[in-house]
């Protein structure tokens, strides 16, 4: 299975579309340091949050989750006791993603 290789996506994102930003050791350290989703997570919320509303909606509807990061964030959900709406606004995606994901555990366990 191929992977991605989320620190050169990330650091070309931000010398084509933010080379200011290069300068910024903390946002360079955290790219070099992605180990899992949650990290990457983390560095998108960096870079774009900075961006602006419009176009954090528009990078939102971007976003592809493997079905590993899916349970993951199920089991986040489950340890800390969120609800669907808490946990989708804490991982800024759609209710409805999160229910779908749910739904198919839910079938896949039976």
């Amino acid at each position: 299975m191929n992977t991605v290789n989320y620190q050169v996506i990330f650091t070309d994102i931000i010398k084509e579309v933010y080379p200011e930003r290069l300068q910024e050791s903390n946002l360079l350290h955290q790219i070099n340091n992605i180990s899992n989703f949650m990290d990457v997570l983390n560095v998108n919320k960096i870079i774009f949050n900075k961006a602006g509303g419009d176009r954090n909606k528009q990078q939102q509807r971007l976003k592809i989750y493997t079905h590993q990061d899916a349970l993951e964030i199920l089991n986040y959900q489950k340890e800390y006791r969120l609800s669907n709406t808490e946990t989708a606004n804490h991982f800024c995606m759609s209710r409805n993603t999160l229910k779908k994901w749910k739904d198919r555990c839910l079938h896949e366990n039976l």
